[in-house]
């Protein structure tokens, strides 16, 4: 959630500086800048994806994900091409829409269970699936993690599976 919070942050302040700036060298300085936060995002977002998905839907939800930023870059080509200068496209159409969005990031994107939970927080993967319930409408979780203290092994416990690498990836 933090890289995925300091990419953003990064990008979209990057972006609102770069449109207003008025010396080459400075534009120069944040196009690097936003070409590493932004290739950090893709990366991250494309791992917390697969992270949140389970085995059956991890395809899908990587899929999704690359069809959805293929059509942003045809969006943001076809801006460049109506705005009357690229500090507008800069500016207005993606530094202030990132900007905005890191009140998403921060109120709405949570660690995932899964993590928290080989990481053994099991408090905090509990909370954050009980506010996944709660956003989904769903009962709270009163169940106990498996490996919960005092719960190891206890039958009705949750758990998460650890995935099952395929033999030619493990190399």
């Amino acid at each position: 959630k933090i890289a995925i919070y300091v990419s953003v942050a990064l990008g979209g302040i990057g972006m609102v500086v770069m449109g207003a700036a008025h010396k080459i060298e400075i534009v120069i300085v944040f196009i690097i800048l936003v070409g590493i936060a932004f290739g950090g995002f893709e990366i991250i977002a494309i791992v917390y994806t697969s992270e949140l998905s389970g085995d059956h839907f991890r395809i899908k939800s990587n899929t999704t994900f690359n069809i959805a930023w293929s059509v942003t870059q045809v969006f943001t080509t076809t801006f460049f091409l109506i705005a009357t200068t690229w500090r507008i496209v800069c500016i207005v159409l993606i530094g202030a829409p990132l900007i905005i969005s890191l009140y998403v990031i921060k109120n709405y994107i949570f660690e995932t269970p899964r993590f928290l939970y080989f990481d053994q927080r099991y408090q905090d993967a509990k909370e954050v699936l009980n506010k996944i319930a709660k956003m989904n409408r769903r009962p709270p979780i009163n169940s106990r993690l498996l490996g919960e203290q005092g719960h190891e092994g206890e039958e009705g416990a949750i758990f998460f599976p650890k995935r099952q690498v395929p033999p030619e990836v493990q190399a």
